[in-house]
């Protein structure tokens, strides 16, 4: 590090260390020959201390967060007065795009001629290329998965059958979409520092340009600065696609839980109907069995060997009527108290009308 003068904030990044720091642009000028940082402004600085040894270094994210590879990083330093540029590029071995930027690294390098020497910016610009490359084979089978999961929600929806709608299919679309919305945040995070990635080696690669530089240097300028450009557009482009669907994902969460919330309440009132049935059909029952039950007991009375007497059988009717009349009687004013006659006669008439409706008009009967 020393040799090549890198700056010590690179260090964790030569190690291999994820870093979620933004990247860094720093300068340095030799007004008398002698090496030192730059931390005004450039509008600060006199005209006697020009900028002529540029740093830059980031840290590109990842976007395939599964794999815990090692972050790729770059650090680039650029010497006019020796027309020296170095870079020191940091990834793991098996980093899916590290041939690929070989390859063009090579390329590019090949096709520049010798008596002028290319954009300093140009590698980085190159990488960030190719990572953002990168990103497209990730964000496309979200799209799909995600499109895919919203035509199973819209048939769900669609689909007006309560015996055809299954819970199990809402618990794994809710799944489904949990995951889909955790993988979206992660690559609109990662979207996100690469715009600033962009942005911030757009801000140093304008800075080298306000500086001299040889004229036969300024078509490599203008293209590393129209390409920093198009780069930076494209990934804001990404970044407003990841969060249109974020919110379209949203929507369709939204509906998953609202199916749910429709599917259990219908579940609920089914179960409401049918107790509540269940209690009248034993109100019923109670009533019929205290209509027989005082003749019941009179009559085992009456059948004891003291009244077997046979002049005194009409006393068993005396009895047995004043007080069957007499329970029920004292039963319906207990249960007028709740209401009870008045939910007693409704269902009654409810359980009429239903057939009179088939009588007259066999499609409502079907419909009920």
């Amino acid at each position: 590090m020393e040799m090549f003068q890198v700056t010590p904030q690179y260090l964790p990044h030569l190690l291999g260390e994820p870093d979620y720091w933004a990247p860094g642009s720093f300068a340095r000028s030799e007004p008398d020959g002698h090496h030192k940082s730059i931390g005004r402004h450039r509008k600060e600085r006199s005209s006697a201390s020009p900028l002529t040894i540029p740093e830059f270094f980031c840290q590109h994210p990842r976007w395939h967060l599964n794999t815990h590879d090692i972050p790729l990083s770059v650090y680039m330093t650029h010497n006019a007065a020796c027309r020296d540029t170095t870079y020191l590029i940091v990834c793991n071995v098996a980093h899916p795009k590290r041939n690929a930027i070989m390859r063009r690294i090579v390329e590019a390098i090949d096709s520049t001629s010798t008596s002028t020497d290319p954009d300093p910016f140009m590698l980085h610009t190159l990488i960030a290329h190719e990572i953002f490359t990168e990103a497209k084979s990730t964000v496309t089978p979200l799209r799909r998965r995600l499109y895919d999961q919203l035509d199973m929600v819209d048939k769900y929806a669609q689909n007006l059958s309560q015996k055809d709608r299954q819970k199990g299919e809402l618990e794994d679309m809710t799944i489904q979409l949990h995951v889909i919305s955790q993988d979206i945040d992660s690559k609109a995070a990662s979207a996100g520092m690469t715009i600033m990635i962009v942005r911030r080696l757009e801000t140093a690669h304008q800075r080298y340009i306000q500086r001299k530089y040889p004229d036969g240097l300024c078509n490599e300028v203008e293209q590393t600065a129209d390409a920093l450009q198009y780069l930076a557009e494209s990934i804001e482009s990404q970044r407003r696609w990841l969060i249109s669907y974020k919110a379209r994902k949203d929507i369709a969460m939204n509906l998953v839980f609202n199916l749910v919330t429709q599917q259990d309440a219908a579940t609920s009132a089914t179960i409401a109907r049918e107790a509540k049935a269940d209690g009248n059909s034993m109100k019923v029952i109670a009533a019929l069995t205290m209509v027989f039950l005082p003749g019941t007991f009179l009559s085992s009375v009456f059948g004891m060997s003291v009244m077997e007497e046979e002049k005194r059988w009409w006393l068993y009717v005396a009895l047995t009527l004043p007080l069957t009349v007499f329970i029920i009687a004292l039963w319906w004013l207990w249960q007028s108290s709740s209401g009870f006659p008045d939910h007693c006669w409704k269902s009654i008439f409810s359980s009429k009308r239903p057939s009179a409706r088939a009588k007259g008009t066999p499609d409502e009967a079907i419909e009920v």
